[in-house]
């Protein structure tokens, strides 16, 4: 369903989640990037995880493709932030979150990383609007939660939005001082080499340890 989506998507693909490493997802996103007229793409995430296992693995994994995706991005409209606190603290995301268009809904217990694609038990609702009213719940759900992490209310958000014409622009915009940008620095050869074995997120029982099964 999350390839479905991002290959459906005709204006705003928009993540919350933990983790996202997930070699699939990120090259169905790079191939709507690619695409002169396609969706804005934007990622909220932790900035570090808590624990050092996901800080080697999750967070190595993902510093190769964000860089990948910033490169693929050739007519700027990818974006990815992660939140902090007004005193700079870091601020975990556990959301599960992925709203495409306003009109599709996805919220649950998956990660955009291998794990949850097929090892790990998850539970996902999914919820498609059916006509404008129910779009603008949705709207106003994805709204309110990035002003809660910039610190706005949902309508000032909102009014952010419709001035900038774009979620991703109005976020680093109006946002600055508690959203900080992620995936602009080149990835070290210690977390290339995590993204491409993918190691500490196994497809599934299979290769859970043939890292060599899933390599690239």
């Amino acid at each position: 369903l999350h390839l479905e989506a991002i290959r459906a998507a005709k204006s705003l693909i928009y993540m919350e989640n933990q983790y996202f490493t997930s070699p699939l997802i990120a090259s169905a996103i790079a191939e709507r990037l690619a695409e002169p007229d396609g969706p804005e793409v934007v990622l909220v995430s932790t900035g570090r995880s808590p624990s050092w296992f996901d800080g080697l693995t999750m967070d190595t994994a993902r510093a190769e493709v964000l860089w990948r995706l910033e490169k693929a991005d050739v007519h700027d409209r990818f974006f990815s932030f992660y939140p902090v606190t007004r005193r700079g603290d870091r601020i975990i995301v556990h959301a599960k979150m992925t709203i495409v268009d306003d009109k599709l809904m996805r919220i649950g217990s998956s990660n955009l990383n291998n794990r949850s694609m097929g090892l790990d038990t998850e539970c996902d609702l999914s919820f498609e609007a059916r006509d404008e009213t129910e779009r603008t719940a949705i709207r106003r759900l994805r709204q309110h939660s990035l002003g809660h992490f910039i610190g706005v209310s949902t309508d000032d958000f909102a009014e952010a939005e419709s001035l900038m014409g774009g979620v991703g622009r109005s976020v680093a915009t109006f946002g600055q001082a508690r959203m900080r940008a992620m995936g602009l620095r080149q990835p070290t050869g210690i977390e290339r080499m995590f993204a491409e074995w993918q190691l500490g997120d196994p497809l599934s029982a299979h290769d859970a340890w043939r890292p060599w099964r899933r390599r690239h």
